[in-house]
Parts: C-alpha cells; sequence; structure tokens
C-alpha cells in the first residue's frame, strides 16, 4: 500500500499570513500624521485611505502540462488536455475502482467512480465515469478508459483522469468481482427495488422489492442495454448509497479493522487503516442524504462513435465543453457547508455502544506455564507424574517435576 497526496496549503497559507500583516504595517507606517485640529484644516479620510479586507483566497491545484509520450500510434487525433477544472486543495479525491476480473488479475475497470470530500465540511460527490470512454491514454495510445488500469496500474489511469477530466486521485481503491461478492454476502446483502427485467446475465433477478445477495447485487451493477450507460451508473449509484447507509448505521464502523484485515490482500488500494480510522467522524456525517451528492459523465458530454475496425464497436467521445461543466459540478457541491442534523448524533451513539474488538477474549496456550508455590497445586497428579527423591521442592517448582503429555492442566 501507498498514498501520495502532496498539499501545498501550509506553505501558502504562512505566506499569505505574513503578506498581510507586511501589508498592514505598511499602511500603518505611510498613513499621514493627522494635523492640529483648525476650522480650515480638518480632513476626513477618505474611504481609500482605509484598508479594504479582502476574501481569502482559496488554494487550487495547478494544471499539469506535460504527460508521458504515446507508445502506440492512435487511430484518431487526440484532445488537448481538459482545462478550466477548480480543484481546491481542501477538497480530496478517492477513485473507487470495480474490475470484471477475479482476484488477483486487474482486468478491465467496469465501474469507475471519482469521489470528491470535503473533511471539514462533511459533504461527498460521487461522479461515475462510463468505462468505454474512448481517450487519450498518456504513455499507451487512443483507448477506452476502462484498460488503463490493467496495462499500466493506478499511475496510467491516474495520467488518464488528469488529462482528460481534469482531476487526479489523490487514494485509489480496487475491487474484484469476488471481493464485492464477499463483502455484500458479509454485510448481508442489500434490500433493492428492481425496476426492469434483466435478461441473459440477471435473468433471476425479477422486478421488485428484494433482499439480492452477493451475486445477484454484482450482476444488477454490470448489467447494460446496448450503450444506457446512464442507466447502469444511477444503479451503480444506488448500491453504493445502500453501501454507505449499511456502514454507518448500526455501528457498523466499528467493524472496520476487522473487514480491512479481512480484504486487504485482495482489495489494492493506497489507503492504510489508521488513515481510514481517522476519518470515521467524517463518515458518520455522510449518513445524512444531504451530505451525498450523486452525478455522472453524460450527454451531451458524451458523444457516441464506432471505432473504425472490423467489428465496429460504439464507444463514447468527450465534449470538453459540457464536460468541464459536469466536473466541476460535482466539485462544488462538495464545498458548499451543511448543517449536522440530529441523525448524526444518533449515529454517533450506535457506534459508541457497539460492541469493540479487544485482544483478550480468547486464552491462548502457551509453551511456558509458569506455576506458582500455594496450598492447592495447579495441576492434577498422575501415576505418570514422577518425582525425584534427592531433590527438595522449595519455593517454586524445579526440573525434578517431570509432567508427561498426559498431565491435565486445570485453568
Amino acid at each position: 500500500m501507498h498514498a501520495s497526496p502532496v498539499t501545498a496549503k501550509t506553505a501558502w497559507s504562512t505566506f499569505f499570513i505574513l503578506w498581510v500583516l507586511a501589508s498592514l504595517a505598511l499602511a500603518s507606517c505611510a498613513a499621514p500624521t493627522p494635523a492640529p485640529a483648525t476650522p480650515v484644516a480638518t480632513v476626513t479620510p477618505s474611504a481609500t485611505q482605509r484598508p479594504v479586507p479582502t476574501a481569502t483566497p482559496i488554494a487550487v491545484r495547478t494544471a499539469r502540462s506535460i504527460y508521458p509520450t504515446a507508445q502506440l500510434t492512435p487511430i484518431r487525433a487526440t484532445q488537448a488536455p481538459l482545462t478550466g477544472i477548480t480543484l481546491p486543495t481542501d477538497v480530496k479525491t478517492l477513485l473507487l475502482i470495480g474490475t470484471d476480473s477475479l482476484t488477483p488479475f486487474p482486468g478491465r475497470s467496469d465501474a469507475i467512480v471519482l469521489a470528491f470530500y470535503h473533511p471539514r465540511l462533511g459533504r461527498v460527490s460521487f461522479l461515475s465515469i462510463p468505462p468505454d470512454t474512448f481517450l487519450n491514454i498518456p504513455g499507451y495510445t487512443m483507448q477506452r478508459l476502462n484498460v488503463a488500469y490493467a496495462v499500466g496500474g493506478f499511475n496510467m489511469l491516474a495520467d488518464a483522469l488528469e488529462y482528460n477530466f481534469g482531476v487526479r486521485p489523490d487514494d485509489y481503491a480496487l475491487f474484484h468481482l469476488d471481493d464485492f461478492v464477499y463483502f455484500i454476502d458479509d454485510l448481508g446483502g442489500l434490500e433493492l427495488t428492481v425496476v426492469e427485467r434483466m435478461p441473459s446475465i440477471c435473468s433471476d433477478i425479477q422486478p421488485e422489492r428484494a433482499l439480492l445477495n452477493g451475486d445477484q447485487v454484482m450482476c444488477y451493477l454490470r448489467y447494460r442495454d446496448k450503450m444506457n450507460e446512464l442507466n447502469r451508473n444511477l444503479r451503480q449509484q444506488e448500491v453504493l448509497r445502500l453501501v454507505i447507509q449499511r456502514m454507518v448505521h448500526g455501528g457498523t464502523l466499528a467493524r472496520l479493522p476487522d473487514l480491512f484485515a479481512l480484504y486487504s490482500e485482495s482489495i489494492e488500494t493506497s489507503l492504510t487503516l489508521p488513515k481510514i480510522l481517522s476519518y470515521v467522524p467524517f463518515m458518520l456525517r455522510l449518513g445524512d442524504a444531504n451530505h451525498v451528492g450523486y452525478f455522472q459523465v453524460k450527454k451531451p458530454a458524451l458523444v457516441t462513435w464506432q471505432i473504425p475496425d472490423g467489428l465496429k464497436p460504439t464507444v463514447f467521445l468527450l465534449d470538453q465543453t459540457s464536460l468541464v461543466k459536469q466536473v466541476q459540478a460535482a466539485i462544488d457541491f462538495a464545498l458548499i457547508p451543511e448543517p449536522n442534523s440530529e441523525l448524526i448524533v444518533t449515529l454517533e451513539y450506535e457506534l459508541t455502544v457497539s460492541p469493540t474488538p479487544t485482544a483478550t477474549g480468547t486464552a491462548t496456550a502457551t509453551p511456558t506455564i509458569t506455576q506458582t508455590p500455594t496450598a492447592t497445586q495447579s495441576f492434577t497428579p498422575t501415576v505418570s507424574a514422577t518425582v525425584t527423591p534427592s531433590r527438595t521442592v522449595t519455593g517454586t517448582i524445579t526440573q525434578s517435576v517431570t509432567v508427561t503429555p498426559t498431565v491435565t492442566l486445570t485453568p
């Protein structure tokens, strides 16, 4: 695991404070000395002579200009990197990736979701990106976004997102098919309202309100009718909403250490357990639906296009003018303050009364047995115990007592 979020907030804040203090000092030194009060010399300072308060500037991330060169000749001309996105350094980004393969193979990324969250404000927005978006993958070529992780890992996928969407993720978490199925089963399944039939791969899911197991939820997430990507994104976000609610209610967050230990060997992520636990107060605030927003990259930012080969598969191209507005809307949601509701207090109480795992619950056998000299022996003597008469038993039991494997120890 590794994490690489870098920010210049501290340096910028220090510079800005010094700049403000220096400006005020210079202004006070340059202010004219008031003259003695006389009828003809009284001067009222104008508004321009008074210091005007200014708003604290928001530190934003700088746009990148240099990317790795392509390894293969693209089949169509590439667009320039996307510009015009304003992403404050206070807003963090987490990339959620769902693959179509089993552990430990990366496979194609069937689900790609960017999460923008503001830890202090307790707001988060999820932006779903179609995996069949055909775009420039820096260091590779023009190709579907869903192959970037399989070809070059997180760095190549992060480069592709930064180049085409103006945002580079701070952290990521990749789930394989079996990881997600087991996780949903560990949660006891999810109760979903299925509104349409899903033939072929999801024939056992009927249009009704039902409790779906892990396999059924996975099928519900992956199903897509032709190029109806928006419908699939909405279903994925519905499942994401239910998982968040299941995790923050009933004190389930107390299970985070156990869940992390269970899945850390198979889920690929840059997050560490201490970092996840530090965000528990933030995650509790997501139990209030007003603190969570859901967004999609959709028309008119998506334009269908057929790849000119024998099969002519259909993919999505990006319209950058519309795309900037959709990405920025997701970022801006995380910047809007929202007061906490009474529900947050309830969730905090549920977490505090939940059982906390400790290390003293199970007694374990150790090869060294400590015995104290008391009137009642701590072991049951049997004929298999041989006492050597040449020795004297003192305050501690010496090696003159030979206990065979048939000796039964009492608690």
